[in-house]
């Protein structure tokens, strides 16, 4: 944060990221058999993959977080941060 003629300039950078991991409709697909519904997880690396299933990141989510977190950074500079004690 610089200050140039009088007005403050403020650069915020962040990153927000999440991931999320989801598994349904577990196959096997046999030469002979075709495809059919797996009755086991053939190891425990799908199984948990397949347990610990989550839903999609949810876009409108990770707005609103953005907006909190400018929100936060512009209430820390000293004018604003004045300016909200003042009107408290």
């Amino acid at each position: 944060m610089c200050e140039l003629r009088g007005r403050v300039l403020m650069l915020v950078r962040d990153t927000i990221e999440r991931t999320y991991e989801s598994a349904s409709g577990l196959r096997v697909q046999d030469v002979f058999a075709g495809i059919t519904a797996a009755q086991a997880f053939p190891n425990a690396q799908v199984k948990t993959i397949f347990e610990r299933s989550q839903q999609r990141v949810d876009v409108s989510a990770l707005r609103t977080e953005v907006l909190e977190r400018l929100v936060s950074e512009i209430a820390k500079l000293n004018r604003i941060k004045t300016a909200i004690d003042l009107g408290s």
